[in-house]
């Protein structure tokens, strides 16, 4: 009979104590200030040095204004462009946080693992933050910029792993200065724009911290930059950083066309809504593939042989006109339930349903300018790229080709005019209300929208 009252015992041990620590860390989150729309005192300064890149390892350090009592710093958790909470906070190694030369206490948050809480002393204005954001090797890491992204050539840098930033703010009102160190003789693109530059440390000027973490950097050895819209008013340039030196450049046929996709979609949505654009193309073997849309920029990542194999870059060639259309649509047009106070909720991740649909339309329209596609020259598709054999894919073209295109027009005139907002607000599972229809299924709503 002992046994069994030693096992209750337990039991109810452990359900005491799980009862306080929830109790505990509902204290602790109910103590977090809610974001306000105001801007945040001072301005936050961050420096990432990429020496070590070869090694992947990022050194960090950070100096953040602050006020004396409790404070809870924040690392991004939804990532804009990559719908999901897939801030990589395990690659996070060696925080220190101090102020006036001595080291603070911290504790992350018992139900946010992303959020670390502190206590700043009185008399202390600012913190100093220091941790080492380790990159992940091949073959290893999550997805998107959680992938692999550094080389003994080059490295990606989606800024949203070297930062943390003040609960209580939106991010659109807080204000940081990136500095970045680069190996000896390595060569950059972002869409930050440079303050000035001291040997191989850039310091650029200061912006929103929601637009930091909308404007990655790469930079190698093997670098090259082209301008994509010369004599424009508004510059576009593609950045691409690769594994030789031979796979960055493009033919003359190559750039003719990018260049010619540039003025398409100038032309197909009759405005520019950016100061810049840079398109930041990745060529190698050894990170992950995908497309990240950003306001002023695409991280965009290819296997090396992109430009110096016909099959491939036939295959792969629309990623950067996708990305670049979402400039557009997902970046300048979405809807407002997008724009997250902070970037630790999941409407700041979600993709919309009806951004998504009118999308390929638009992109169709711009791809165009690359000029016809021979189906026949196109290959397999195998892994991340295949949904089925050449058939099939030839079948998409042909269906792309044929039925969208009749109602791309009155897409984009709809789009134009803002009339896609309503109508196509898709961002959960839950029915929502769509005007005149009442309460419906998610499903419904999609087809009835695309129906016309």
């Amino acid at each position: 009979m002992k046994i069994p009252a030693f096992r209750s015992s337990l039991i109810a041990a452990a359900v005491i104590g799980a009862l306080s620590l929830s109790a505990a860390s509902f204290a602790q989150d109910a103590s977090r200030p809610a974001p306000v729309d105001q801007p945040y005192p001072g301005t936050l300064a961050v420096k990432v040095d990429l020496t070590d890149a070869a090694k992947r390892i990022f050194r960090v350090h950070e100096t953040i204004p602050v006020k004396s009592g409790p404070f809870t710093l924040l690392y991004p958790e939804w990532i804009p462009g990559e719908h999901a909470p897939s801030g990589p906070i395990q690659n996070v190694a060696g925080l220190i946080i101090t102020a006036n030369g001595k080291q603070l206490p911290w504790r992350r948050d018992l139900r946010d693992m992303f959020a670390i809480n502190l206590d700043v002393p009185a008399g202390v204005s600012q913190l100093d933050v220091s941790f080492q954001f380790l990159s992940p090797a091949p073959g290893q890491g999550s997805l998107f910029g959680a992938s692999a992204s550094s080389t003994p050539n080059f490295v990606d840098v989606e800024f949203n792993q070297v930062a943390f930033y003040p609960a209580g703010h939106y991010s659109s009102q807080i204000h940081i200065q990136p500095t970045v160190e680069l190996p000896q003789g390595w060569k950059f693109g972002t869409a930050l724009q440079v303050e000035s530059q001291a040997g191989n440390a850039i310091t650029f000027k200061p912006v929103t911290f929601n637009n930091f973490v909308d404007s990655p950097l790469i930079a190698g050895t093997h670098f090259d930059r082209v301008d994509l819209a010369p004599g424009a008013k508004v510059p576009v340039h593609l950045n691409v950083v690769g594994d030789a030196a031979n796979d960055v450049k493009l033919t003359t046929k190559q750039l003719d066309e990018q260049r010619s996709m540039v003025k398409q979609t100038g032309l197909l949505f009759g405005s520019h809504h950016y100061d810049h654009y840079d398109f930041l193309l990745t060529l190698s073997d050894h990170t992950g593939h995908f497309g990240l849309e950003h306001h002023q920029s695409s991280d965009d990542r290819l296997p090396a042989d992109f430009f110096t194999n016909d099959d491939m870059h036939t295959l792969a060639a629309s990623l950067m006109t996708h990305e670049y259309v979402h400039s557009w649509n997902g970046k300048f047009r979405q809807s407002g339930r997008f724009v997250d106070a902070q970037l630790q909720r999941e409407g700041t991740g979600r993709p919309a349903v009806g951004v998504r649909g009118p999308h390929r339309l638009l992109v169709q329209r711009a791809h165009r300018a690359l000029g016809p596609v021979d189906t026949g020259a196109i290959p397999r598709c195998h892994g991340q790229h295949g949904r089925g054999d050449e058939r099939a894919h030839r079948s998409r073209l042909a269906f792309a080709a044929g039925h969208r295109r009749r109602r791309a027009a009155d897409l984009l005139r709809r789009w134009r005019l803002g009339q896609l907002a309503p109508r196509h607000r898709f961002l959960s599972g839950r029915p929502v209300a769509v005007a005149g229809r009442g309460y419906q299924d998610p499903r419904t709503q999609r087809r009835q929208a695309f129906a016309g």
